[in-house]
């Protein structure tokens, strides 16, 4: 596409497209997935083969993140080869990451060609998207409650990543107070629908939240302070917040049923609860890997060990896991991919996540807020993953994938460096 005019045209399109899809993103994961293809798409308008045009800083990063993303598909397609497991049937791994491969290749594209978008509005447009798509989400939660598009764990995660995007410009002294305030609104509304869908492996947004807005109220303040004092008092608001939580009336955050189940079956040895199924499910997945540690035993294994769980017990002990014969991984992202494939399917797992720290840092050597709003989306990728099988969860995939690109693609749109 040599015509600049034209090419910019299309840019234009494509963004405005893309906002609606973001906007819309709560509702479906087909809507997700139009954002998605969307990338693709404005990776096409960008090219005009003529070369790197992009910034150093920002392609370095989309860079890492393409990088992380290989490696992680690579060492999964070891795996399935090892396992003799056909792509994508048993294992969700690979049909994963190749969709975030196709989105990472897609960023990089993008950011090597020059913006053709640097006015500073498109930003502000997208993170508009952004805090509408927060109160869409609010209004689905407290209509439907936990009954919500898809599984109600990765939905919340998905909605995190939404929050983690708006929360360094709400916390920015130097952007427009009016603008600061929508914002805030929708990540707000966006938190609220976290805390309206009960989804306890979405709760560490919280915890980013308030470490965000001790760090950049200390920058303001005074640049001097170091990192551990932000930790401190950000730890110290979280205590307060946990706190309060459990003795809330009607147990909303669900903590007190949290432990109660954990009680019970550390106790009675009957995990059918929520968590009690979790606390058997780690265990099979940690014997599993302890077993075969290089190569791990394979996803079909897995699921079959899943579903004969406690059938070497007497009859009335092996009704204690009717709840977990009804699952079909382990509830831990770490502990899936280990008993998957061992230490060759974690670090396919952590590919990913090292590739996401890298680039958050390359982009925020550049970009502050930019970069903070990777550190984010990473942090809640690699938080959730300590209670469920995120990556097996179609809408969740797309959702990530999105959400990196919006980060990069904000980039792109205004690439001043700040300092």
């Amino acid at each position: 596409m040599q015509n600049t005019r034209f090419r910019t045209f299309a840019v234009h399109i494509l963004l405005g497209i893309l906002c609606l899809a973001v906007v819309l993103s709560p509702l479906h994961s087909w809507i997700a997935a139009w954002g998605w293809i969307t990338l693709g798409l404005l990776a096409l308008a960008v090219t005009d083969g003529a070369g790197q045009q992009g910034t150093p800083g920002i392609m370095s990063a989309a860079m890492a993140w393409l990088v992380g993303s290989i490696i992680s598909a690579s060492l999964w397609v070891t795996q399935s080869i090892i396992w003799q497991e056909p792509c994508c049937k048993v294992s969700m791994d690979l049909d994963a990451v190749l969709r975030l491969m196709l989105v990472a290749v897609s960023i990089y594209v993008i950011v090597r060609s020059r913006s053709l978008v640097s006015n500073g509005q498109t930003v502000k447009r997208l993170l508009s998207a952004i805090a509408l798509a927060c109160f869409l989400a609010f209004l689905l939660a407290a209509i439907q409650g936990r009954y919500l598009p898809g599984n109600a764990i990765p939905w919340a995660v998905a909605m995190s990543f939404l929050v983690c995007l708006l929360l360094p410009w709400i916390f920015d002294t130097q952007e427009i107070k009016s603008r600061r305030w929508f914002w805030g609104v929708g990540a707000l509304f966006g938190l609220s629908s976290i805390l309206l869908s009960q989804s306890r492996g979405a709760l560490g947004v919280l915890l980013w939240a308030m470490f965000l807005a001790v760090w950049m109220h200390r920058r303001h303040r005074a640049t001097t302070h170091r990192l551990y004092h932000r930790v401190v008092a950000a730890a110290l608001l979280s205590g307060v917040l946990v706190t309060a939580a459990l003795n809330l009336p009607g147990d909303p955050m669900r903590l007190n049923t949290a432990l109660q189940e954990v009680k019970t079956a550390m106790q009675t040895k009957n995990y059918n609860t929520s968590l009690g199924a979790r606390i058997a499910l780690f265990r099979l997945g940690w014997e599993g890997f302890v077993e075969s540690p290089w190569i791990g035993l394979g996803a079909a294994e897995r699921v079959r060990r899943i579903h004969l769980a406690g059938d070497d017990l007497p009859a009335d002990q092996r009704v204690a896991f009717s709840h977990v014969r009804e699952m079909e991984h382990v509830h831990n992202q770490y502990l899936n991919n280990a008993i998957d494939g061992g230490l060759l399917g974690l670090a396919g797992l952590l590919a990913l996540q090292v590739g996401l720290w890298v680039a958050a840092h390359r982009l925020g050597r550049f970009n502050r807020k930019a970069g903070l709003q990777l550190w984010g989306v990473s942090w809640m990728h690699a938080l959730a993953g300590l209670s469920n099988v995120n990556l097996a969860h179609n809408y969740y995939v797309v959702m990530l994938a999105l959400s990196v690109g919006l980060v990069f693609v904000m980039a792109w749109a205004d690439p001043a460096p700040e300092t």
